[in-house]
């Protein structure tokens, strides 16, 4: 796939499936618009973790990025993405793409020099993921995005078909969601209303530019 902004970023978590494969969701999310798949499964050994990576990659045959979570190794073995927590340090190897999750504007402000091709913030919303933490609300992605500068800012935490055009209203260039689309009974259709809000608002706003070349392998 061309090195675009992530519209729709689905972030794993195998727990969440309702006992369904994990890569035949993700499979059916990618079919209803996701165009990135972030693999976080923390728990897997390496080892491990690399066998579903390249599953997931099979399974999405070149329609939708893959990025994994917090392991530059495997990342680099199986040719795929990377995202790294907000505490990690820049990776000194080169990616497709690689983007960091921070947490406040002047985490955004701070990370946007190390040349990321996204910035993932949040939670804008209250979310099963933060039990009895409210949302900090879309005015966290605006502030954000204008810390972010030229970087792609995501917006991640309880977005759904309902409120995915409010995050891009209020400047995300995209959004990530983790429970809305895996623990759906329908994932495709789940992730298609959620894409088409996303695409929606997008329209209405004039879209976002593409990725920085420094994000992209040469």
């Amino acid at each position: 796939m061309s090195a675009t902004i992530p519209r729709l970023m689905l972030v794993t978590d195998r727990g969440a499936t309702g006992g369904r494969s994990l890569v035949e969701v993700v499979s059916a999310a990618v079919e209803g618009g996701a165009d990135a798949v972030q693999i976080r499964e923390k728990d897997l050994a390496d080892g491990d973790l690399r066998e579903l990576v390249t599953r997931v990659q099979g399974a999405v045959a070149g329609r939708a990025l893959v990025l994994v979570n917090g392991r530059p190794s495997v990342a680099v073995e199986t040719g795929a993405g990377l995202h790294l927590p907000a505490d990690a340090p820049a990776p000194c190897q080169r990616f497709p793409v690689w983007g960091r999750s921070v947490h406040s504007p002047e985490e955004a402000g701070g990370r946007a020099g190390e040349g990321p091709g996204y910035l993932l913030v949040g939670h804008v919303f209250e979310t099963e993921s933060k039990p009895g933490l409210p949302g900090r609300g879309p005015g966290l992605v605006t502030e954000t995005a204008a810390a972010a500068g030229s970087v792609p800012v995501l917006a991640i935490g309880g977005i759904d078909e309902r409120n995915a055009g409010d995050v891009i209203d209020a400047g995300a260039a995209g959004v990530a969601v983790r429970g809305a689309i895996l623990r759906a009974r329908e994932p495709e259709e789940t992730a298609r209303s959620i894409r088409e809000a996303v695409d929606r608002a997008l329209e209405r706003t004039g879209g976002r530019s593409p990725l920085p070349p420094s994000a992209v392998e040469g």
